[in-house]
């Protein structure tokens, strides 16, 4: 078995993160839903274009939610995230750049698309298109959601602290 990167296992806290915080808990996911969202990381010289996204969409029958790191620099969190949504007709819609934003009562985090028209916000089942335009500065609203990544990012386990707890050592986070 391959032996995971350092730059691997932080994009890795980092999408678990990502799924904990996106999650809108004002919509009810149905009981026992299974989620239909696969999240994926990729570094920033590897990244696929979007329509590359869109076909794993189809092929896995789930929406994809990509994010991409800049290459040595996965400490700083996701650059982009790409989300790849499968529609009732046959096809993929894709938002090929988003941006985690937060509301300023703190209340709502979304994803902002590149029109700033829309948010896509995760029931933690599925993904829901909204119209509408953030409230407040868009700015402030993008590094208040960072800031919020990176303190669940720190909640999130190492590999080494989970390693150490299995032989029964002290574990740091």
């Amino acid at each position: 078995m391959p032996s995971k990167t350092l730059a691997d296992t932080v994009a890795n806290r980092y999408l678990v993160a990502f799924a904990a915080v996106w999650k809108h808990e004002d919509f009810a996911a149905p009981a026992l839903a299974e989620t239909s969202v696969m999240f994926c990381v990729a570094s920033r010289s590897a990244a696929a274009p979007p329509d590359d996204y869109s076909s794993l969409a189809k092929q896995a029958a789930l929406d994809v939610v990509m994010l991409e790191f800049e290459p040595g620099a996965e400490g700083r969190g996701p650059w982009n995230v790409v989300v790849c949504m499968r529609t009732s007709s046959p096809g993929v819609l894709t938002f090929p750049e988003c941006r985690l934003w937060l509301s300023p009562r703190k209340r709502v985090m979304g994803l902002i698309t590149s029109d700033q028209r829309r948010s896509l916000l995760f029931d933690g089942a599925a993904i829901r298109v909204v119209d509408f335009a953030p409230e407040g500065d868009l700015g402030l609203g993008q590094r208040a959601a960072k800031r919020r990544l990176g303190e669940a990012y720190r909640r999130v386990p190492s590999m080494r602290s989970v390693k150490q707890r299995e032989r029964g050592g002290p574990s740091r986070v």
